[in-house]
């Protein structure tokens, strides 16, 4: 599902514009729809079909995955993150960063510093793992010791972009809109969905959901423990800490304490 422009301007207006109100929506726009692309060629994996022609997007080119295409490919997890970064990373078209990395080494793929891009969404895919941030705007979030981020959680727009059916573009009515409409879902019946924002929405979100799932996303409930120099999560599992200094206060939460998402945490909040 990618949202037209007069949507996207009516999230931003409904939400964004009274904390930035000079900015250049068209641009942001733009930038948006680069990126949803590539996320979109990332979930015709999962719907077993290239669907580039339906969204007028590179159609005289071959597909970034024809190779895996038609492998049968279920998300069985979903990691939500805030948003993309500011500038012109992301995930689904370079495949840089933690955020890849960390859930690539979280499920055990080898040699994940040597794989290309594409061969790291691959890989990913075969994880059976969706990403997906909460927000559309790739914007600046951590200017003024994260300003935005926090005037955000205390309105309750943060939450709203997870749960709300009545927000176009909150995670519960992607996810829904995916299943719907012919993505391959088999999303796991114990804990299938964790938090791999920063750590201050991590734990706003988590303490959300404690005990209140939104069907079909099921976090894990409860807090972490720590035993000697392992995590303890709810189930009784226990995760070497490694070179972690900082674990987050909830089972559900993936990010350590340089608000990075970290392996060992990403199998603690999946039980992995």
């Amino acid at each position: 599902m990618i949202l037209t422009f007069p949507q996207f301007q009516i999230l931003w207006m409904q939400h964004f514009n009274a904390y930035i109100p000079n900015a250049n929506v068209q641009q942001l726009y733009q930038s948006y729809l680069r990126r949803e692309n590539h996320f979109e060629d990332y979930l015709d994996i999962f719907r077993g079909q290239d669907t580039r022609l339906q969204r007028q997007q590179n159609v005289n080119l071959p597909h970034r995955f024809q190779n895996i295409i038609h492998n049968g490919y279920s998300i069985n997890y979903i990691l939500i993150a805030e948003a993309a970064p500011y500038g012109a990373n992301y995930i689904y078209s370079n495949a840089s960063g933690s955020y890849i990395t960390a859930p690539l080494n979280a499920f055990l793929v080898n040699n994940v510093r040597n794989l290309n891009a594409i061969n790291r969404l691959a890989m990913l895919a075969t994880s059976g793992v969706i990403i997906i941030d909460l927000y559309p705007f790739n914007l600046q979030f951590n200017l003024n010791q994260g300003l935005l981020r926090n005037q955000l959680i205390q309105n309750n727009t943060t939450l709203d972009y997870l749960i709300n059916q009545n927000n176009i573009y909150s995670i519960i009515n992607r996810i829904n809109s995916l299943i719907n409409n012919g993505a391959n879902f088999n999303l796991n019946n114990v804990v299938n969905t964790a938090f791999m924002a920063t750590p201050i929405i991590n734990n706003y979100l988590c303490a959300a959901l404690q005990n209140n799932p939104v069907n079909p996303l099921i976090i894990q409930n409860g807090l972490n423990q720590i035993i000697g120099n392992q995590i303890r999560n709810n189930f009784g599992q226990l995760y070497p800490m490694g070179n972690l200094n900082v674990v987050p206060q909830y089972c559900a939460g993936c990010s350590g304490g340089s608000g990075s998402p970290h392996h060992t945490l990403i199998r603690n909040a999946l039980n992995l």
